[in-house]
């Protein structure tokens, strides 16, 4: 027997209906509902009409309801067990799940903490080869009796809901990692992977994205729909909790630094200490070579290394005056077209004087504005006093966050949806972003 527990809204009906749907193809499903009448459940949940007909869905909600795809009428729990005792001898061998064991327990009178029900279940269905699930909306007291027990739970999470599943037990097996975050959107569950690997873009010819006027795009439409769209003249803030790998914010960027590129606009990237975005722009200029020289990457002397032409050595100081110079020459380059820069802010607040770091962060927004360019900047916990001032600047902000195993992107502002990011598949160089409902 598994026992799925959850309050009411956890996904605790999705997830069993997805279970009967996939055990379907060996199983007569059974699916008795004490909530929800036949004709809401096939409404809410169009998908289960294939695997579920009309005689595997039970209407068990009240017995003197008429109509319904099928009646289990019953007064108390003999009649119960007897109603079943007869749909399992017509199903033969089943999968069938009670959604809720609480709310079959309140139409026959039986104390919730009864397990005698249950017990009498479990006996039926070892009786019959049937395979039990019984849904719950909190009570842990039958847990011992189970095989497996699954908790779904959710929480408000900065306007948005973040869902839990956690399989608290498995009868037989070691669950290394029991708990991930879950979505249901689509009206379907689907459970993240838990710490996946993120990796770098490798690289992948990019046929330019189409622009709404006023706009650039982020290379990702769902990303343009969380942020409400790149306004030209506008300065993007990505806010990153520590634990973030490098990897994912690169699969966030890429796409939109590739767009830019594509479209032969100059980038200036003026990396942050705490993110590693090199790869992603190397991986670009793979495909882009003839463009080379409208790009300039400013790294500090101690991290130079190798040097290829697109990168310049800056020392303390140097970095606005720097910018200011290739922006001069690479706008002349590029007939006029738009510039972005990415700019970690963590860089500028640790190697200059505060004071100096925002005077040129407000001459880069400036800028902007006024030549209807992108600003992107990266904010770290490393750099507190000028994320402040960026998140009063900047018109769209963005947060990216580590939980459960997952990377999340939620929207500051405006406030709007949040989403998980994927990891990238092979030879892919546009992550999925996964809607969390």
């Amino acid at each position: 027997m598994l026992s799925v527990r959850g309050e009411a809204g956890s996904g605790k009906t999705i997830l069993a209906l997805q279970l009967l749907s996939a055990l379907s193809s060996k199983l007569k499903p059974i699916y008795i509902s004490s909530r929800v009448t036949p004709q809401k459940l096939y409404s809410s949940y169009p998908w289960v009409k294939s695997s579920l007909p009309a005689d595997a869905v039970v209407d068990a909600t009240k017995p003197s309801e008429e109509g319904g795809l099928g009646m289990l009428r019953y007064i108390d729990k003999p009649s119960f067990i007897r109603a079943l005792i007869g749909l399992l001898e017509r199903r033969g061998e089943a999968v069938a799940a009670v959604d809720s064991v609480e709310g079959v327990k309140s139409s026959i009178g039986a104390d919730f903490m009864d397990l005698s029900l249950e017990e009498d279940l479990i006996a039926l269905a070892e009786g019959h080869g049937c395979r039990l699930i019984l849904l719950y909306e909190g009570s842990k007291a039958a847990d011992y009796l189970a095989d497996g027990v699954v908790e779904l739970s959710y929480s408000d999470y900065e306007g948005a809901r973040l869902r839990r599943i956690n399989i608290r037990k498995l009868r037989g097996y070691s669950v290394e990692k029991p708990e991930r975050v879950f979505t249901l959107d689509g009206g379907r569950l689907r459970a993240l992977p838990h710490s996946p690997v993120y990796r770098y873009p490798t690289g992948v010819k990019w046929k330019p994205k189409p622009e709404r006027e006023g706009y650039f795009t982020a290379g990702i439409p769902l990303l343009d729909e969380l942020v409400g769209g790149l306004p030209a003249g506008g300065t993007l803030l990505l806010s990153l909790e520590d634990n973030v790998p490098s990897e994912a914010v690169c699969s966030i960027l890429y796409p939109m630094l590739a767009d830019f590129v594509s479209k032969g606009r100059p980038i200036f990237l003026l990396p942050s200490h705490s993110v590693v975005l090199l790869p992603a722009f190397l991986s670009i200029l793979k495909y882009f070579e003839n463009l080379m020289d409208l790009f300039l990457h400013a790294i500090e002397k101690e991290m130079a290394g190798k040097m290829d032409k697109f990168h310049v050595v800056y020392r303390a100081g140097e970095a606005y005056s720097l910018y200011r110079e290739w922006l001069k020459r690479c706008r002349a380059a590029s007939g006029g077209k738009p510039v972005l820069s990415v700019v970690g802010l963590d860089t500028l607040e640790h190697r200059f004087e505060l004071r100096d770091a925002i005077a040129a962060l407000s001459r880069m927004v400036s800028d902007v504005r006024r030549f209807g360019w992108l600003l992107v900047l990266i904010s770290t916990s490393s750099s507190p006093e000028l994320s402040g001032v960026a998140a009063t600047v900047a018109g769209r902000h963005i947060r990216l966050e580590y939980r459960l195993g997952a990377v999340v992107v939620r929207g500051v502002k405006p406030s709007t949806f949040t989403v998980a990011v994927e990891p990238l598949r092979e030879g892919e160089a546009v992550p999925e972003l996964v809607k969390l409902v």
